[in-house]
């Protein structure tokens, strides 16, 4: 009897009902780990331009803390061009105030990827003295530090022998226990740089509030002619000029706790933002003047209270011409009106769907997409289009609370065409929607991710193009096509297909015995020496190894390799694994088998 082939392909459909051509994708069979699945799920695959791809890797590009430190880490990182020409990259360092530890702005260094603080600071007159006590006094001369620094802030000698700007982290920096006079600090511990009598420069890093104990916070980016305006809440929005080389308050009055911030009509918005008096204000939305991002007491500046619904805002959007206001449970669009003393209308808002996952929010693809309450979504035109139907219920299974959702947090992967969203309650997942293939797939990664964003890498002394990086307790991550493993550690890549009995192909195979002799794999011969093992599943049974080949030779060539047995069922499974450093991309799977006889049930 002649054998038959079976082909699978991303072009082509496995005969199953799904959103998915092709390949199975993780969030459809990878996501749900069943009694005889355990091992072999799918992860850190990708189905894209008609192949199945191993995932991005990642490598480290900068050093941020020397360990893990529970109660702070790199929450976001962001990357602008200045009107001038030049670059710049900058991360926001979250602290958990709860655990004692505050928030810092911080700038790398394109050159060489370190970087420096530029955290509001205090550098005014010298300091005179440093005496090593346990908790070591210091003596200033010129100084104020009664009223322009506090306890928990930190200091430091600005000498080369204790701080060196392009070379953070530095282990000089000490946290002040109390500000004692206009020209006496006492510090946490005996400070370990140069101490005694001298007359030497310092810092006082004027380091930001840290989160409550149970949230997490992100900041929010802006760059306006050549100024970079940055919201951290619990704190004055910050601004950091081209000449500047510490952020200093945008304004303590109308700029206070901003939580989300954007431009728009050639204005700043700033939303969810204290009113004058320091009360907070949910609700509110404040612009500036028309061309003047510091002015908010022109009679062109204003703002609005968005009470219709009473939910708090919870992110700032644009699409095309309209402002998208964001509210946990609604959304307002609203667009220009071409009058200077009311430049902005809030006009249709939709109820029932909003974005209680606030740093979910990704500008992408000329619209927004976050998640939502109970799905994902795209903007399009004046419309909230769910999708994320496909891994929705194993998403939600984890983030199933407004708790979990205001720890998600997304970013964009421009040459991957993806969206990457994580879930901080669910280790260290990540899930990735593709919107030009439109199909998502699951990843996981080994260092768990704690923030991400887009920005410049110093490559041939020429940065043109914003790349996706992403942030643990300890490192800024440059995740890029070019790895294939996760920081030198083998990336753990596992696939499978749907379940079939080949009928959708071969109609005489339906309700027939079926015994498979050959798994022919082809591929596209990246990397040489790589280890794919070809596991098959029978009748939802046990899961047997066919085999273990080693493939590849580098020859960018279209190559295959097969895997030989005998294996009699009805319904069959073929699962593919790879556990090394290397580049797989798989562009076919083939299964060569004979019909036996009537399946029938007695």
């Amino acid at each position: 009897m002649p054998r038959r082939r079976y082909t699978i392909r991303p072009s082509g459909l496995l005969g199953v009902t799904s959103a998915y051509s092709g390949l199975v994708q993780p969030s459809v069979s990878g996501i749900i780990s069943t009694a005889h699945d355990t091992t072999y799920n799918c992860r850190n695959f990708r189905t894209t331009q008609k192949a199945i791809k191993k995932r991005w890797g990642y490598a480290t590009d900068t050093t941020v803390f020397s360990s893990d430190n529970s109660n702070k880490w790199v929450a976001d990182v962001y990357g602008y061009r200045q009107e001038d020409g030049t670059y710049r990259s900058v991360f926001y360092i979250e602290g958990n105030s709860g655990g004692g530890e505050t928030s810092d702005l911080a700038m790398i260094d394109l050159g060489d990827g370190t970087y420096q603080y530029i955290t509001q600071a205090y550098t005014t007159g010298k300091v005179t003295n440093v005496t090593t006590a346990a908790n070591s006094v210091v003596t200033g001369s010129g100084t104020t530090w009664s009223t322009n620094v506090a306890a928990g802030d930190y200091f430091i000698v600005n000498i080369a022998a204790d701080y060196d700007a392009d070379a953070e982290p530095q282990t000089n920096w000490m946290k002040i226990q109390s500000v004692d006079t206009d020209t006496q600090l006492t510090l946490t511990g005996s400070y370990a740089g140069t101490t005694g009598v001298q007359n030497n420069n310092y810092i006082v890093r004027k380091v930001y509030t840290g989160h409550a104990p149970s949230s997490i916070t992100h900041a929010k980016f802006v760059a306006l002619s050549n100024v970079l305006y940055v919201a951290i809440p619990n704190n004055p929005v910050q601004k950091l000029a081209t000449t500047d080389t510490y952020a200093s308050d945008l304004d303590t009055t109308y700029a206070n706790d901003a939580k989300y911030i954007i431009d728009y009509a050639d204005r700043l918005i700033l939303a969810n933002v204290d009113d004058a008096s320091g009360n907070p204000g949910p609700c509110t939305v404040r612009w500036s003047k028309n061309g003047d991002p510091t002015n908010f007491t022109d009679e062109t500046a204003g703002s609005a209270d968005l009470l219709e619904t009473t939910d708090p805002i919870t992110g700032l959007g644009k699409i095309g011409p309209n402002l998208i206001i964001y509210k946990t449970d609604s959304i307002t669009f609203a667009s220009r009106t071409g009058q200077s003393t009311a430049p902005i209308l809030f006009g249709s808002e939709i109820r029932g769907i909003g974005c209680p996952a606030p740093h979910s929010i990704v500008d992408a693809n000329g619209t927004n997409y976050f998640v939502g309450r109970h799905n994902f979504y795209k903007i399009e035109g004046e419309t909230p289009v769910p999708i994320g139907d496909d891994v929705k219920d194993f998403f939600f299974y984890y983030v199933n609370s407004d708790l979990y959702l205001s720890r998600v947090f997304g970013f964009h992967n421009r040459a991957g065409h993806e969206i990457l969203w994580v879930p901080i309650a669910a280790g260290n997942s990540v899930y990735s929607y593709d919107y030009l293939e439109k199909v998502w797939n699951k990843y996981e990664t080994r260092d768990p991710m704690r923030g991400g964003g887009q920005m410049y890498r110093y490559i041939s002394a020429t940065q043109t193009e914003l790349e996706p990086f992403f942030t643990d307790e300890t490192k800024i991550y440059f995740y890029s096509a070019d790895y294939s493993s996760d920081d030198g550690d083998n990336m753990v890549c596992s696939w499978r297909t749907c379940q079939t009995d080949f009928s959708d192909q071969d109609p005489e195979a339906l309700d027939r015995w079926k015994t498979v002799y050959e798994v022919k794999v082809t591929y596209l011969d990246l990397t040489a020496n790589v280890s794919l093992q070809a596991l098959i599943q029978t009748d939802t049974g046990s899961t047997t190894s066919i085999g273990s080949n080693t493939i590849g030779s580098a020859s960018a060539c279209v190559r295959s390799t097969s895997y030989y047995g005998i294996y009699t069922g009805d319904v069959f499974q073929i699962y593919l694994s790879n556990t090394s450093s290397s580049k797989l991309h798989i562009s076919a799977i083939d299964i060569f088998y004979e019909l036996g006889g009537k399946k029938f049930n007695i």
